[in-house]
């Protein structure tokens, strides 16, 4: 009996062990095939002028897959391809915030502050450079770099239940996440912010069919200007139709 039980563990074991291996062979196609498209995206974007490519995140955000696949799939040849493709990344995403961002952000998560959404491509970026650091026998800076990616990537965790409880508001899903970081996963903040978001743009839509009815200026070269209706009313003691009307005539100026 006892030989019999020891077998079927040894035997589960072993498939266990075999499904294991199944899902490590399909993960690492699926980097396979992924890394060929995600090649194939950058000799698109090789045809694009430099000075345009390195102003447009998703150009950066295309070279931390590259090197995340590189990584993924254990190309040890291709580090000094990725540290390239890194400080790309790192040149272009910079770009898109302020110079001491990344510095404040890392500080913020080590103090236990709300951490700004768009830290999140950095996550990729520093734990990139941590590892083509280690592997390439900087230890000291790559464990900088590992750590700092670990806190700022632990900052910006939120809880799925949170997540399905700002979608219940009508929320997308990736507008649910923004909302939870930038009020460090507080739900009903989070939950309050987007109905002021949802009531801000109901407000704007509305102003702009407005806007589109009132229609444009004598000159064609703008619309009549709905702020300066709102003067023009107050300062003649006209109704909205007639300050639309005398600024439609006027080109918006109001001193006419």
């Amino acid at each position: 009996g006892g030989a019999g039980a020891d077998t079927k563990m040894e035997g589960g074991g072993e498939g266990e062990r075999k499904a294991e291996e199944e899902r490590a062979s399909l993960l690492q196609r699926k980097y396979g095939e992924a890394l060929a498209v995600f090649l194939q995206a950058d000799e698109e974007w090789a045809q694009v002028g430099e000075n345009w490519r390195s102003q447009v995140d998703n150009y950066g955000l295309l070279q931390l897959d590259i090197c995340w696949a590189y990584l993924a799939l254990a190309q040890l040849s291709s580090l000094p391809d990725a540290e390239a493709r890194t400080r790309k990344a790192e040149g272009v995403l910079s770009k898109q915030v302020h110079s001491n961002f990344l510095t404040i952000a890392v500080l913020h998560a080590e103090e236990g502050k709300a951490v700004p959404p768009l830290a999140a491509p950095f996550v990729r970026l520093l734990l990139i450079k941590g590892v083509v650091k280690t592997l390439k026998g900087d230890k000291e800076e790559g464990s900088k770099l590992l750590r700092e990616g670990l806190v700022l990537c632990n900052a910006l965790q939120v809880e799925e239940e949170h997540v399905e409880s700002l979608l219940g508001l009508g929320a997308s899903r990736a507008g649910a996440i923004v909302a939870l970081r930038q009020h460090k996963g507080d739900v009903q903040q989070a939950g309050v912010s987007l109905l002021e978001g949802v009531e801000k743009k109901e407000t704007m839509r509305r102003e702009r069919e407005k806007q589109r009815k009132l229609g444009s200026t004598l000159d064609g070269r703008g619309p009549v200007d709905l702020k300066q209706a709102a003067i023009v009313k107050d300062l003649l003691l006209v109704s909205e139709n007639e300050a639309v009307w005398l600024l439609r005539l006027s080109n918006n100026d109001v001193g006419r």
